[in-house]
């Protein structure tokens, strides 16, 4: 998962030179900041979600792929962008709970046949508290034998085997139907 960012020239005439400049973001756990740089009013991001975790035990399933998003929006020089990159959900284990992706994965029980790998975590671009741009986390696989759904734009994909969960919305969490 990532957050990539170009800045465009100012292509309006006069003024001083914006330089195009790429910047990659990784996970870090935590959020960052991008300051445009002078003479700069356009930006491209790319934005890539977390994956979901893996099992390991039973039939070994992976976790869903991260959704991906894009825009192109206007900036000004100074402003403060701030990026989110989602962390992967997590791999089921003997016992405990097994939180979700940083950036808002789902959590899953661990330790009884039937249990699931926790989400990825969403990546985001955001001015102040605006959200501009995200891409969902991917769906942890079900120790079953059901993969993860991908993270997608309005609707994640559903999961895969008998008892998978359905894709999440944006304002919502996907539903496991099974037992």
């Amino acid at each position: 998962p990532g957050v990539f960012g170009l800045m465009k020239p100012n292509t309006g005439g006069g003024g001083g030179v914006c330089t195009s400049t790429s910047v990659t973001y990784d996970y870090t756990g935590a959020e960052q900041t991008h300051t445009v740089p002078a003479n700069c009013t356009r930006a491209s991001f790319k934005v890539w979600g977390a994956g979901g975790g893996a099992t390991g035990g039973g039939t070994p399933q992976s976790g869903g792929g991260g959704g991906y998003a894009t825009a192109l929006m206007n900036v000004t020089a100074g402003e403060q962008i701030i990026i989110l990159v989602g962390g992967r959900g997590s791999t089921t284990q003997a016992s405990g709970t097994l939180a979700g992706g940083y950036g808002g994965g789902g959590s899953s029980p661990a330790g009884t046949p039937g249990t699931s790998a926790s989400g990825g975590g969403r990546s985001e671009v955001r001015r102040s508290a605006a959200q501009i741009l995200v891409a969902g986390g991917g769906g942890g696989a079900n120790f079953q034998g059901g993969g993860g759904g991908a993270g997608g734009g309005t609707i994640g994909s559903n999961g895969t085997g008998g008892t998978a969960a359905t894709g999440g919305t944006q304002s919502a969490g996907g539903i496991h139907t099974g037992s």
